[in-house]
């Protein structure tokens, strides 16, 4: 099964940008955890990068700990003059097929739960200023996300409110079929159901004991109506007839 490695940007030597009394490590680290949480709570397969790496070391462990088939995501915020800069951002590896289209898709999932401009899909280059080892360099496919400004403190509230919930949603989309990199045998999350429904825990708990699956686009349409017969087939899968 194919896994999430999570990269708190920056690490425990290099705080990253300073901005509004905090720093880009320290609310990266925050988002991660808080996201964390609840994808443990559903048995999402993820490791966190270490945090006393630096870039070079958590490159080496990344490709010692992860395959072509696994996925890395680094989590940042930006840094601007202007502080009335805002907006979400997702960078991917210029090149690789598919990375594009699924960096936009991952935007517009941070854009929507931050509720902050969606500053699109960026791709790195291989030059020196503009290339991102954190992704060019590790085995898995890899993205950046710049989740807000750290020097607005209107994006730094909506990533301290809601970052986690951006991040495990946006994870959710690395195990669904919109993950043009993920076989759609190896697909288990729905396309249209994550963490902000309230009936998520409810919906995953019924498709893991085989109660209720999805439909062949890898939707689960949790407000689609059922009909008598469908109920009967719930309850023999549940040995209630």
């Amino acid at each position: 099964m194919a896994k999430i490695i999570i990269d708190i940007g920056h690490d425990l030597h290099d705080p990253g940008a300073v901005a509004n009394n905090t720093t880009e490590h320290n609310e990266a680290r925050a988002i991660v955890f808080a996201a964390a949480e609840k994808l443990q709570k559903i048995g999402a397969p993820f490791v966190i990068v270490p945090e006393n790496l630096n870039l070079q070391n958590k490159i080496f462990w990344t490709n010692a700990n992860a395959t072509q088939n696994d996925f890395l995501i680094s989590v940042h915020l930006n840094a601007a003059a202007n502080f009335e800069a805002s907006g979400t951002s997702v960078y991917f590896c210029d090149g690789e097929n598919g990375a594009q289209s699924f960096a936009q898709t991952l935007a517009e999932k941070f854009s929507e739960i931050l509720k902050i401009p969606n500053r699109g899909a960026r791709g790195d280059t291989t030059t020196r200023h503009g290339r991102l080892g954190i992704i060019r360099d590790t085995a898995p496919h890899a993205f950046l996300v710049e989740m807000g400004f750290l020097t607005n403190f209107g994006d730094l509230q909506a990533a301290r409110n809601f970052g986690g919930m951006a991040l495990a949603c946006a994870i959710l989309k690395f195990f669904s079929f919109q993950n043009p990199f993920l076989p759609r045998e190896a697909a288990w999350a729905f396309t249209d159901v994550d963490f902000q429904n309230w009936a998520f825990d409810l919906i995953m708990e019924a498709k893991n004991k085989g109660i209720l699956g999805g439909f062949s686009d890898g939707s689960f349409r949790p407000k689609k109506s059922i009909s008598r017969a469908e109920i009967l087939a719930i309850f023999r899968k549940m040995n209630l007839v």
